[in-house]
């Protein structure tokens, strides 16, 4: 499927192993989505009508995720992003990357520089950083939670973290998120062995990256992933650094509006970008 011959196109493409559900809308420059852990493509829910009115917005869900293959063999989710680029036929693209997706891009961007003319790094992890015994062991909690109850119980979970869910006020995004959550939590089950790592890996590497950056974060959000967000901030030369006030992890869900703007200023500002 030709993803450029109309304002709107959805299918499957094969990245090698694996089919990816993919999106696309907009016309323009191309913007690229990418999920995090747990909540698949429709975390971006919020936020394509703004973009796509700008951008050739593309999102899709990464292998094991909503309407994709699950993983089968070794593969690599920077490797897939890069297959992706090469079947959507534009040279470089602005690649949004949150949580895990985030971690995704800079991945990509040390692979392949040439793919990438601008990073958006939102409630970033990253690759090779040390994660404190907190963080590790509360993932390692939501893999156990699934394993003996299932998804509404990861729901559950992490409808108790105040850094990850907004406020209880926040009935509709909490909806949002939880039917994310259910739709999602399988991958906790996954042998994430066969993920093959970028080496060496990118916490060593930033210096390496050259495209305009800018980090966002919430200002709830968990101290593992502002400090990841601090080590992204300084360590891409350049790059440029938001706090979203009174906000937690999942930005593209609780404050919507606020990426939509802080975003497209930033892509504007780009060298040859639109008005």
């Amino acid at each position: 499927m030709d993803f450029k011959q109309s304002l709107s196109e959805t299918g499957h493409v094969d990245v090698g192993g694996a089919r990816l559900f993919c999106e696309a809308r907009g016309t323009g420059k191309p913007v690229v989505l990418v999920h995090g852990t747990l909540l698949g493509r429709r975390v971006w829910d919020s936020v394509m009508a703004p973009f796509s009115r700008r951008y050739r917005t593309h999102r899709f869900d990464q292998r094991g995720y909503g309407d994709s293959d699950r993983p089968k063999g070794v593969f690599a989710y920077w490797d897939d992003l890069r297959n992706l680029a090469e079947h959507w036929k534009f040279p470089s693209a602005a690649y949004v990357g949150f949580g895990e997706g985030a971690a995704t891009v800079v991945d990509l961007a040390l692979a392949a520089p040439e793919r990438v003319e601008a990073l958006v790094l939102i409630s970033p992890h990253l690759h090779g950083y040390d994660y404190s015994p907190v963080f590790q062991t509360r993932l390692q909690t939501l893999a156990e939670a699934y394993l003996a109850t299932g998804a509404s119980a990861v729901a559950d979970e992490l409808t108790r973290d105040a850094a990850f869910m907004p406020p209880p006020v926040r009935t509709e995004p909490r909806k949002h998120l939880r039917e994310l959550i259910l739709e999602n939590a399988h991958v906790l089950a996954f042998n994430w062995m066969h993920v093959r790592p970028l080496d060496p890996l990118a916490a060593g590497r930033l210096a390496e990256i050259k495209a305009p950056t800018l980090v966002i974060s919430g200002e709830r959000d968990n101290i593992d992933n502002l400090n990841v967000a601090d080590r992204l901030r300084f360590g891409i030369a350049g790059a440029r650094h938001a706090i979203v006030p009174d906000s937690g992890h999942v930005l593209p869900v609780e404050s919507p509006a606020e990426i939509a703007e802080l975003v497209s200023g930033f892509l504007n500002d780009l060298p040859g970008a639109a008005g």
